[in-house]
């Protein structure tokens, strides 16, 4: 967004800073849609791992192979991934709050310095 000359220095500020949150709002929002991919990933892993039973032969990703796993200890380590994720996805959910929050502040603003200058 490209300021107009006649902007004083304190609504150019403003602006800026209106750019700044967009851009944060975009990017924690870019995160949050990441963990909640990762959620639901961990959450179909898991149920798979439940239907296919104790004594099931699975194997683990890692890196560009499979490794054969314990079915009960890849079960408990994608519950407790999935776990860490649902507090990060609260986490950042908070955040979007607050940074959405910002964000209509200072689209307000954003406003009356466009009804000040005509537009």
């Amino acid at each position: 967004m490209s300021q107009p000359p006649n902007l004083s220095q304190q609504d150019t500020a403003e602006v800026n800073r209106f750019q700044n949150i967009q851009q944060q709002l975009e990017f924690i929002m870019q995160q949050k849609s990441s963990l909640q991919h990762q959620k639901d990933e961990s959450e179909h892993a898991i149920k798979e791992l439940e239907s296919a039973g104790e004594n099931a032969i699975v194997y683990k990703s890692a890196g560009g192979i499979f490794l054969q796993s314990d079915q009960k200890y890849l079960l408990d380590s994608t519950k407790e991934r999935k776990e860490g994720l649902e507090i990060r996805l609260n986490s950042i959910s908070k955040q979007v709050e607050r940074i959405n929050s910002q964000y209509e502040e200072q689209k307000k603003k954003i406003q009356e310095i466009n009804k000040k200058m005509g537009y």
